[in-house]
């Protein structure tokens, strides 16, 4: 959703989960080093490198800026992807900044760039759930949006007697999850945006 990160950062790769402290760890970002200078550590956080320190936190502050604008967007309303073409115009521009991509070597109509991504899928066995920020692409595709969490099409918005019974009714674990979040986000987004508007005339 952002230029800034397809150009920068290219493909984050989401590494299995693994007890600190061991080579366990370690090896988990492996499979991902020839292909990606950032991954996200499940469940602990991100390594960045790059040609010196300096590159390395640059990336850092690249992708923790854009994980702040992405939960900020989602508290909005939609988030706005920019479709497969779009992407790869961006992906051609890096080679004149000098900045390289293994999507420009395997050739980019070979690539679903909005679609497939280390981001969401990995290389191994683990494949981390999508649970809020789902590429419409994906649901268009009808493929999965997270296990048992449902992400509502747009058009398929619950009106706001819906969204309170939803949101008065707790989950099994006794906190609301995914479509609940959604559902009174956005009625509390319209409530405000409306007051807002009104206040303005």
């Amino acid at each position: 959703i952002l230029p800034e990160i397809e150009i920068f950062l290219g493909e984050v790769a989401i590494s299995p989960y693994e007890t600190p402290g061991g080579q366990k760890f370690a090896d988990t970002v492996l499979p991902y080093v020839k292909d990606t200078e950032t991954i996200l550590l499940a469940n602990h956080g991100t390594v960045t490198y790059g040609t010196d320190l300096e590159d390395a936190y640059f990336k850092t502050e690249i992708i923790d800026a854009y994980c702040r604008i992405l939960l900020l967007a989602k508290q909005l309303g939609k988030v706005n992807y920019y479709n497969d073409d779009k992407a790869a115009e961006l992906i051609k521009l890096k080679p004149n900044l000098g900045i390289s991509d293994p999507r420009l070597t395997r050739g980019l109509e070979n690539c679903d760039l909005c679609g497939n991504s280390l981001f969401r899928q990995g290389y191994g066995d683990f494949s981390p759930e999508p649970k809020v920020f789902i590429h419409p692409k994906l649901l268009e595709n009808g493929q999965p949006s997270g296990a048992g969490v449902a992400c509502p099409v747009p058009s398929q918005q619950p009106s706001p007697a819906d969204t309170a019974t939803a949101a008065s009714a707790p989950s099994s674990n006794g906190h609301a999850h995914g479509p609940d979040i959604d559902s009174l986000v956005q009625t509390i987004t319209d409530q405000v945006m409306h007051a807002l508007n009104g206040a303005a005339r």
